[in-house]
């Protein structure tokens, strides 16, 4: 059965980075995976200035580019709407250690009604999201 994920920052590297000590697990679920995996465009900034930063320049356009026209990767966009719902989001969450990117997902995600997550903290699974590795 294909489903939908949402896939974060965290392991997009790890699948990136063969020494992260997650690369393994993430690159044979990804290499089995044949349903759609939805990212943000904060979601692509941030791997692609992560990369750029810990890898270089040249790495990081290989990744951009493989995010941008990758048929199973579906890029989705915060819209207004989406921001406002992420910031009053994070603002509720002072009990946690959401980064604003990450309210921005757990939004679309509702708003998508993905429930699952491919991801390496523990942000998703507190939000209520089912992380699948």
């Amino acid at each position: 059965m294909k489903e939908d994920i949402f896939a974060d920052t965290s392991a997009l590297y790890a699948f990136i980075n063969a020494k992260d000590p997650d690369h393994k697990r993430v690159k044979s679920f990804l290499s089995s995976f044949k349903g759609k995996i939805f990212i943000t465009n904060y979601i692509f900034d941030e791997i692609v200035t992560l990369v750029s930063a810990r890898v270089g320049h040249e790495k990081a356009v290989y990744v951009g580019n493989i995010l941008q026209k990758s048929p199973q990767i579906e890029k989705v966009w915060i819209s207004p709407i989406d921001e406002k719902q992420a910031w009053e989001l994070f603002v509720s969450r002072n009990d946690k250690s959401y980064s604003f990117t990450d309210c921005t997902s757990f939004i679309v995600m509702k708003r998508l009604r993905i429930t699952k997550s491919l991801a390496l903290d523990e942000h998703f699974k507190q939000e209520g999201f089912k992380e699948i590795l």
